[in-house]
């Protein structure tokens, strides 16, 4: 009895000390808390010290990354800007004679320019080798650049008359964004822009009294169509702006035809 009554007295004073215990809890910080009450679970405090430098680590790591996305979308939107600077001052094109082209494609070079060094900012935000990560945060607006890089290589070939130099490479777009790397789909989504621009122009050259203008682009698209048929297009994208192709071509073609029943080629 007496051994039992000494097990009691035993058990009243550990419950006595966790109670003692909780009571500390309740006077420390929420820190003390989870320390203590991890301890009372079984955990250790190394453990949850261990676990929480993991966690903060990640924690830094996703603040990190919106400071990088929100840096990216900063240039892009100034990228934007440019672009749509651009596409209205290639918009006058339908309302410039052929003769003037050249010192209209000549006026573009600085917003061009503003473009390369816009693209040399993001370039020193991306990290190496994540190129794709962010694509898409730009892909839009340098499709975009690529077919007014384009049109204008177009032009330029159209005033002085090497029809060799009309399709822009890939590598010569890129050259002119200062060496950003243009991916290969982008540049030929600006390429399928680019044709449905030269449809439209095609009808307003013949307006202006520029009547081979529309030749020369149907010569380009041609070429162009012929060599879009090499690919084996699986991409959706690619694949439905393709099928716009056959439909500019076949409105130059009918450009051209009205010309020559009338005499005018």
């Amino acid at each position: 009895m007496a051994h039992e009554e000494s097990r009691g007295v035993a058990t009243s004073e550990e419950t006595g000390s966790i109670i003692a215990t909780e009571g500390k809890e309740r006077e420390g910080g929420d820190g003390e808390k989870v320390l203590e009450g991890m301890s009372l679970l079984g955990g250790t405090e190394g453990g949850l010290e261990n676990a929480i430098s993991i966690f903060s680590g990640v924690r830094d790591s996703f603040l990190q990354e919106h400071q990088k996305k929100e840096a990216i979308r900063s240039v892009v939107q100034q990228l934007e800007n440019t672009s749509c600077r651009l596409v209205t001052h290639f918009s006058l094109i339908h309302q410039t004679p052929h003769s003037k082209l050249a010192e209209l494609c000549k006026s573009s070079e600085p917003l061009l320019k503003d473009v390369e060094q816009q693209l040399s900012s993001l370039s020193g935000i991306i990290p190496p080798n994540h190129y794709y990560k962010y694509h898409d945060h730009w892909k839009c607006v340098l499709q975009r650049v690529s077919f007014m890089i384009s049109l204008k290589a177009f032009l330029e070939s159209s005033v002085s008359g090497k029809t060799s130099e009309a399709l822009v490479t890939r590598e010569s777009v890129s050259a002119t964004l200062g060496g950003f790397q243009l991916d290969l789909e982008d540049y030929l989504i600006g390429l399928l822009m680019l044709t449905k621009e030269l449809s439209r122009l095609s009808v307003n050259s013949v307006i202006l009294g520029d009547y081979n203008v529309p030749v020369q682009i149907l010569s380009f698209v041609n070429e162009l169509s012929s060599g879009f048929r090499l690919l084996n297009l699986k991409n959706d994208t690619l694949r439905r702006r393709f099928d716009s192709l056959k439909y500019d071509t076949k409105k130059v073609e009918e450009v051209v035809y009205d010309m020559k029943i009338r005499g005018l080629v």
